[in-house]
């Protein structure tokens, strides 16, 4: 009997991670897709040291295009109109952690449906980054889109990462008609998506690779991108395809 105690006890905190926000379409045939990710790559080195720690932020308005655009392809399989919205997410305040992918969650949310309304939509998608809180204790806060480098006890990983959330939101009524689950401490893997990346000397500066090595970087973020957004939508159960 004791032996089945901590096993039922796990299959209980497993559930509770599993707990999704029930969706309801019933009435939803024309669908915006706002993008609040912004064009933002974060880049992190974290050595065996602060002193070995090196950060850059630098404009790669590529990705979030080909991500609205894998979204859009998987949308078209549920619902008769999609349209991708022209709506900028505004910059919330920043801690000393924070990257500069942190936004004003509730204001754009409130910009994406008014951008709905004008297009006449029964709902708008939102997709926008959230921070990865277990990573504050090794380089800045994980948020968005990431080009990563651990380098500990002289081993070396490397990795793009997209850490982002998203709901589907009634235009009418402002209310949260689909999403996944949101218990993320708990269950990591429904908050962020990588790519390995081959291991290569760090550079200060994405600009100071070779063009060959920066369209690697480059073309692993916007992949681990397309991966969120599937994931996303078969999390929310609106769709179950995997067009990229």
């Amino acid at each position: 009997m004791k032996k089945l105690i901590p096993v039922a006890l796990m299959a209980l905190v497993l559930a509770s991670c599993q707990t999704s926000i029930p969706t309801n379409l019933t009435g939803v045939r024309t669908v915006g897709i706002a993008n609040g990710m912004g064009g933002k790559l974060t880049r992190n080195k974290v050595g065996t040291t602060v002193f070995n720690n090196a950060y850059e932020s630098t404009e790669v308005p590529s990705i979030t295009s080909k991500v609205s655009e894998t979204a859009a392809r998987n949308l078209k399989s549920r619902f008769s109109t999609v349209k991708i919205l022209p709506v900028q997410a505004t910059a919330a305040k920043q801690g000393f952690l924070a990257t500069n992918q942190n936004i004003n969650e509730e204001a754009f949310k409130v910009a994406a449906i008014n951008a709905a309304k004008q297009q006449n939509l029964d709902a708008v998608w939102v997709l926008y980054p959230r921070k990865y809180a277990p990573y504050q204790s090794r380089g800045a806060a994980l948020s968005g889109y990431e080009h990563r480098q651990d380098g500990m006890l002289g081993f070396s990983n490397e990795s793009a990462a997209c850490i982002a959330y998203s709901e589907l939101l009634n235009v009418e009524t402002g209310q949260v008609i689909a999403a996944p689950s949101t218990s993320f401490n708990m269950a990591p893997t429904l908050l962020i998506s990588s790519r390995g990346l081959p291991s290569r000397k760090w550079q200060k500066r994405l600009s100071d690779y070779d063009a060959a090595s920066r369209a690697d970087i480059i073309n692993a973020a916007t992949e681990a991108g397309r991966d969120r957004v599937v994931f996303l939508l078969n999390a929310s159960n609106i769709t179950t395809s995997a067009a990229r």
